[in-house]
């Protein structure tokens, strides 16, 4: 939606509304209320028009990562005065602030809404006419009642999840995913990793060593695999909407004493920043591109742990995807090409409504000798693209991916052998 029109029984049709839009809608202009006036200039030079900007009909979002809008500001401030003319501090002004159970209900003495703002659990619109305040949750294809968590109709694509109710709301994953537009997903994951059982001797001379993740590429996902960046974007082909539903540290990083092996710090887990740019449609191709940064939880060296924050130098990777969507042929064509600075490793893969994983691509990290060299470089030294030919079945979940036999016919190979041809490869130069 861009914009709001509303037309009188008995005049003209006037804009209600403006919606400010990112990589996802920031916020909303009201009407503007104080009226514009105008004057004609002699002598014929024409007409001049004096339009009056006021501050407050202009309202920014803050959201969570599921797009759950908690808190609505208005772009002015209000003076806290002492006494006359003095002020003595400045408060924003809140025009709504909400607080949601998991499946979207608003909870009860946390809730605040000033004005009229209808959007609320997911970004969603409410329908408060229906059920009272967020009890109804317009989907575009489906109404969502957010105190029960189920959907009100049939789930159009419940032949194809016999197991799932045809109400459900995000298939019950309301931590990392959302229902978007009550249609298909894909999850997009992305995660960068140390593969080896400990790193940094090298760079610390020998004094110091690091925990690394000590694992090789795979498209599992429990508790046991660790991450140095590990994120997630759930992405609607049909309605071209991407979304953040994960960004993590998956494990610690430890400091030890390199010959006895003692423990001298865990580091706290660190959050990484993504950057998600708006998905761009055309025709039936989707491209969406993140730029995922992770900062380093810890410093080389213990006495620059105050410091910390100066000398880092990041992992970054900015990976791109390109889905063309060919479902209806049975097939989708996929595209992805990452650039980095090549440390650590780095893994891609695409996940279906079904949970089968199929690897996009991969990195190859340098050896442990090449750390500094990496993380010290640009950003954009290291890239590569993939090109896949994923099978589908009539609701787009995978089947296999298409490739050639040793006598060059074309095949399908079935996920699993398709995920070992990249499991099988070292994840870093020095290691076999």
């Amino acid at each position: 939606m861009l914009s709001v029109y509303r037309k009188p029984a008995a005049g003209q049709i006037n804009q209600e509304e403006v919606h400010l839009y990112g990589n996802s809608r920031l916020g909303i202009v009201n009407r503007h209320l104080a009226a514009d006036s105008s004057f004609i200039l002699v002598n014929s030079f024409g007409k001049i028009y004096s339009y009056k900007f006021t501050r407050g009909e202009k309202l920014f979002e803050l959201s969570n990562h599921l797009g759950n809008v908690l808190v609505t500001l208005a772009d002015r401030v209000q003076q806290v005065k002492v006494t006359g003319d003095t002020v003595r501090h400045y408060l924003a002004d809140v025009r709504s602030a909400n607080d949601y159970y998991p499946f979207g209900m608003l909870m009860p003495g946390k809730k605040f809404n000033a004005g009229s703002f209808r959007y609320g659990f997911n970004g969603k619109e409410n329908d408060n006419e229906v059920k009272g305040t967020g009890n109804q949750v317009d989907y575009g294809m489906r109404i969502h009642d957010s105190r029960i968590g189920r959907f009100l109709s049939v789930d159009p694509l419940a032949k194809s999840y016999p197991w799932n109710s045809t109400y459900a709301y995000a298939e019950g994953d309301v931590i990392r995913s959302i229902d978007l537009d009550g249609l298909e997903k894909y999850i997009i994951h992305q995660r960068s990793f140390a593969p080896w059982d400990f790193f940094g001797e090298i760079a610390t001379g020998g004094k110091y060593k690091y925990s690394g993740d000590n694992r090789g590429f795979t498209v599992a996902s429990d508790n046991n695999v660790k991450s140095k960046v590990s994120t997630s974007i759930t992405v609607a082909i049909a309605s071209a909407k991407a979304t953040l539903t994960e960004s993590k540290q998956a494990g610690n990083t430890v400091r030890y004493e390199s010959e006895s092996e003692k423990v001298l710090k865990i580091a706290p887990q660190v959050t990484p920043e993504v950057s998600l740019w708006k998905p761009l449609k055309e025709g039936n191709k989707l491209t969406i591109k993140a730029r995922i940064e992770g900062k380093a939880p810890i410093a080389p060296f213990p006495i620059l742990d105050p410091v910390s924050s100066l000398v880092d130098q990041p992992i970054v990777w900015t990976g791109t995807t390109k889905i063309e969507n060919n479902i209806s042929k049975g097939y989708i064509d996929v595209n992805y090409h990452y650039i980095g600075k090549g440390f650590p490793a780095f893994e891609a893969f695409i996940e279906d409504q079904n949970g089968t994983k199929i690897f996009m691509g991969i990195n190859i990290s340098p050896g442990k000798s090449n750390i500094l060299q990496a993380l010290s470089g640009s950003e954009f030294a290291y890239g590569k693209a993939f090109n896949l030919k994923i099978a589908t079945d009539a609701d787009g979940n995978f089947l296999g991916v298409y490739g050639k036999d040793s006598n060059g016919n074309q095949i399908i190979r079935n996920p699993t052998s398709h995920n070992k041809i990249f499991e099988g490869v070292s994840a870093a130069m020095d290691l076999k």
